[in-house]
């Protein structure tokens, strides 16, 4: 399955995990699109390999599980235990300025996905299929070094919590604390990108600003459907069945109409939507769907982390909404071949809009 992602001429482009797939955002974008990827699509039961594991520990007289100092580039099986000592190794400290500091002696890195509840909060409680609100810090395990900050970015990330398309360590973290909770995940970052050239652990330093239930499904007015587009119908859980007739030829333009006309708030760019959503190719094929775990998916509606014809075809609808989309190539993934989605392809998608951040 496929998340969409604008493609825009850069020089050097970033491969991001995705469910049951892959995606490309250019470098600009990268640090700040690379945590959703870690953190939304990364499966714990990862067979890559990480860099060097710790070489010596935050606290002088704590004992590692294992003897020898982890290489780098090599098969490495996922070892929970060790991943937990590394976290355990790791001090939080909280700057004057907001920003979390991660403390540890570099090398240092994980076999696989892992977090630890660094100390919980006292806000609301954290339920499965929140969207959730967050500031971070990312620190390169092999540097130390500070590699992004939304604060510095003045944008938090948001994400709807779903263990099925998310790493489950960082869900486990996640569901049950309270907002205000400090969380340490790290993971290992295969894509190669402008923060290094190899594989290497990022940790980052989370601190939940928020969390809210999002709507179950649209509701709102039903909007009378247009003539000449796909044909949409709904089962009792909300979930839609979308038939394109055979005779229909795939539009040219964007086609962004209302089926249900939520009463909430109208998107703007830069913002996040919640959503729900199916996605097919013209000839009916779904590629990707939310429905099938019930969960939601966060969209940050920025370029380079969306595809223009999300983006255009979301912003100015309202929370509430159901809304077809029908995206050209030129305003999809373009005419290039991404992992099975062909070249050239015509999308068609059927989002329900259940929150925004």
């Amino acid at each position: 399955m496929y998340r969409a992602t604008e493609l825009e001429p850069e020089p050097r482009s970033v491969r991001l995990v995705s469910r049951g797939g892959w995606r490309k955002v250019p470098t600009i974008a990268a640090a700040g699109a690379l945590i959703v990827s870690m953190l939304t699509a990364c499966s714990d039961d990862s067979d890559l390999s990480p860099t060097p594991g710790p070489a010596e520990s935050a606290s002088s007289d704590a004992t590692p599980p294992t003897e020898e100092p982890r290489p780098d580039h090599v098969d490495i099986a996922p070892d929970p235990e060790a991943d937990a000592w590394t976290l355990d190794q790791i001090e939080w400290h909280d700057g004057d300025d907001g920003e979390a500091a991660l403390v540890f002696s570099p090398p240092f890195g994980v076999t696989g996905p892992t977090a630890r509840l660094v100390a919980d909060g006292t806000g609301a409680e954290i339920l499965e299929g929140d969207t959730v609100t967050f500031e971070y810090s990312m620190y390169a395990g092999d540097t130390g070094a500070l590699a992004f900050s939304t604060r510095e970015s003045g944008r938090p990330q948001t994400i709807a919590i779903n263990p099925q398309g998310m790493s489950q360590s960082f869900a486990d973290a996640l569901v049950g604390s309270h907002v205000g909770a400090k969380i340490i995940f790290a993971t290992i970052d295969s894509s190669g990108n402008s923060l290094s050239d190899k594989l290497v652990t990022m940790f980052m330093a989370v601190e939940v600003t928020g969390a809210k239930a999002p709507l179950d499904r649209a509701t709102g007015e039903a909007i009378e459907p247009k003539p000449g587009l796909p044909v949409v119908t709904l089962a009792d859980d909300g979930a839609p069945r979308v038939d394109v007739p055979s005779h229909l030829a795939p539009p040219q333009e964007l086609v962004s109409e209302y089926l249900i006309r939520g009463a909430g708030p109208e998107l703007e760019r830069d913002q996040t939507a919640i959503v729900k959503f199916t996605a097919l190719f013209w000839d009916g094929t779904e590629f990707d769907s939310t429905w099938h775990d019930g969960a939601s998916m966060a969209w940050r509606l920025i370029v380079g982390e969306s595809m223009p014809g999300l983006i255009r075809g979301l912003v100015g609808k309202t929370v509430g909404s159901q809304v077809l989309l029908v995206i050209p190539p030129d305003l999809g993934f373009g005419e290039f071949d991404l992992g099975e989605i062909p070249g050239g392809s015509t999308l068609v998608y059927v989002i329900d809009i259940v929150d925004v951040q």
